[in-house]
């Protein structure tokens, strides 16, 4: 999410979100947000064929609403898009800042088919509890661990393997050379984000992007 000012520029998340949360605005920035994947997806079903989901950044104001979950579903029935074609990702402070009542959030959504990640893994609060037992399908590692300049190979090494002893499946977060990707490939990671593939984009651009190989 980007917001254009005239005077401003362009405003990145790290400037706004927090102001959204405070401030109550997150639900309907998020609810924006959301409409324009759904439509995204659903305006350009040829060319999005081989995209088997979109990943969306949630904040703990939603997913502790106790309406967050009906309100999701009524966005997916009113667009038609297939629930298993959306992924919420959430933050490992999040999770635990309400573990109850977030599992109680995942398992609601879970049940009708939208994915769900465990974003910035390895920041120091979720625990193997945590991983074993609220339904994650992916589990990104975060940047951190591959870029640490003393230990990141060995750390990224001994936390894929415990992830994979999970079931996770392992996202590897910040590569951004091809050294970094290779040794993420040497692990079995088979899923990748980073500079080294592309830096954000805008919709249109992603649609020249999709479908095109990496090598």
């Amino acid at each position: 999410m980007r917001i254009e000012d005239d005077q401003l520029g362009t405003l990145m998340p790290g400037e706004f979100i927090d102001l959204a949360e405070n401030s109550g605005l997150i639900a309907p920035l998020t609810t924006i947000l959301m409409k324009q994947v759904c439509r995204f997806i659903t305006s350009h079903p040829d060319r999005l064929e081989g995209l088997d989901f979109i990943s969306v950044n949630i904040s703990a104001g939603d997913l502790l609403s106790h309406d967050f979950s009906i309100r999701l579903k009524g966005l997916l029935d009113d667009s038609g898009l297939d629930p298993k074609r959306l992924c919420l990702e959430t933050t490992e402070s999040m999770v635990m800042t309400s573990l109850e009542t977030v599992r109680q959030r995942l398992d609601e959504l879970s049940a009708s088919g939208v994915r769900f990640a465990l974003d910035d893994f390895g920041t120091g609060y979720a625990n193997l509890e945590v991983l074993a037992n609220v339904p994650f399908d992916f589990v990104k590692i975060d940047r951190s661990v591959l870029s640490n300049t003393a230990h990141g190979s060995r750390l990224f090494k001994l936390t894929a393997m415990v992830l994979g002893e999970l079931g996770k499946t392992i996202v590897a977060e910040g590569v951004e050379t091809a050294k970094q990707f290779e040794m993420v490939k040497s692990e079995g990671v088979g899923l990748v984000q980073g500079y080294y593939f592309s830096k954000p984009v805008s919709a249109e651009k992603l649609l020249e992007l999709v479908g095109l190989p990496i090598t």
